[in-house]
């Protein structure tokens, strides 16, 4: 089962809640939060982390399920070993964090990958050499171009993301044309998360038809 969690950062944090939440998360975490120089920067790091602690508490009542035990693959992918699958994305004001818990777990990959991104305007056209020539016939035949070049961007990062493997280079290796995709033996099944009419947001994952529970989490 696939569980979303997600908030909204439309406005800076107080001192006194910032402080607060600052101080819940690893300093590991910390250091790197504050040295972005944004507001939103920041608040959406660490929105995201807190998001991936509720999470934990929400799936496991059990103290090595904690935030203080994520670890980071050989290409930066962080995780938690021994433990469910989990990926966080942000994008202008909204953080979200994915889980993966497959039913039955044993020999079940719970892999997972996420991406969110707010639609703007954008000249997608300078994106092109990143996609196959089936997504780019899609965007430029499609009635709404805007839409579907932000509906396949976030498949594909949510797979790049999913396969943890460091490839952002290999973005016009695969195509996401349709709901399944196999990058290096892999294969993927993307699915879209409903959150906002202003964002469009994927989940990769191994499973066919996950069940997704979706929680707005109020920070």
């Amino acid at each position: 089962m696939v569980y979303i969690f997600y908030t909204w950062n439309t406005k800076p944090f107080t001192q006194e809640k910032g402080d607060k939440y600052l101080s819940e998360i690893p300093a590991l975490f910390r250091e790197k939060i504050l040295k972005l120089v944004r507001w939103e920067d920041r608040q959406n790091s660490l929105t995201g982390k807190l998001l991936l602690q509720y999470g934990l508490n929400y799936l496991y009542n059990h103290p090595t399920k904690k935030i203080e035990s994520v670890q980071l693959s050989p290409f930066g992918k962080p995780f938690i070993p021994n433990s469910v699958g989990f990926n966080i994305s942000h994008s202008e004001h909204c953080s979200i964090c994915a889980f993966n818990l497959p039913e039955n777990n044993i020999n079940k990959s719970s892999d997972i990958g996420v991406d969110i991104e707010r639609i703007k305007p954008i000249e997608f056209i300078d994106f092109f050499n990143l996609f196959t020539r089936a997504e780019q016939e899609i965007i430029t035949t499609s009635v709404s171009p805007l839409h579907s070049f932000y509906d396949i961007w976030t498949r594909k990062e949510s797979v790049l993301k999913a396969q943890g493997s460091g490839l952002t280079n290999h973005l016009n290796k695969f195509c996401v044309s349709k709901n399944s995709t196999v990058l290096d033996g892999n294969t993927w099944h993307t699915y879209p998360i409903k959150i906002s009419h202003n964002y469009i947001s994927h989940i990769a994952v191994k499973e066919i038809y996950p069940e997704i529970y979706i929680k707005y989490i109020p920070l």
